[in-house]
């Protein structure tokens, strides 16, 4: 998924980036590339138009440049938790999980209620085994968790690992009962 798509798409009405959108879901990447630069060079602290350069570079495997760009993004953005969200996921991306979790505390330390920001961080502890940091997230939060479309996968296994099976049984039945509702 490109990371343009991941930010509100009514909170741009420029034609070029639309047309830089367009380019870059076609393949034209070269066009789309060349558009997003016009646009930083518009204005350099546009943060979609940032992004939209990261998704380039990101065609081409240029990974170290996507990062930088998508931090770039955050810091135009005066750490808005959509790009600190997009900073985390690249850096998870290149393998670089720990970092990435650090990226998310830190995003969270300014946004602490951000339910995307959360459903990362959840998707993170569980990634690196921090079972215990899961377990308390999961009991603190899991309202605005369960929206994950891995929250109870990601539970059950959690659960599993803890040696806590009757809460995985009872999240695994839990987890059959929405699904047989819809």
């Amino acid at each position: 998924m490109l990371f343009i798509h991941q930010l509100p798409a009514d909170c741009v009405n420029k034609k070029l980036f639309q047309s830089a959108i367009h380019a870059l879901e076609a393949g034209n990447i070269g066009v789309a590339l060349s558009k997003s630069k016009q646009l930083i060079e518009a204005d350099p602290k546009d943060p979609y138009g940032l992004v939209l350069a990261a998704d380039c570079f990101s065609f081409y495997g240029k990974e170290q440049e996507v990062l930088l760009l998508l931090q770039a993004a955050v810091d135009a953005s005066e750490h808005a938790p959509i790009y600190s969200l997009l900073h985390s996921q690249q850096l998870h991306r290149m393998q670089l999980s720990a970092q990435s979790l650090d990226c998310v505390c830190e995003a969270l330390r300014r946004q602490p209620s951000d339910s995307g920001l959360l459903l990362m961080q959840f998707e993170l502890l569980c990634f690196l085994k921090k079972d215990r940091e899961a377990c308390s997230l999961v009991e603190s939060s899991r309202g605005k968790l369960i929206n994950h479309p891995d929250f109870h996968s990601l539970v059950i296994a959690l659960y599993r690992r803890l040696g806590e099976n009757q809460k995985a049984l009872a999240e695994a039945q839990d987890w059959s009962n929405e699904r047989s509702s819809c």
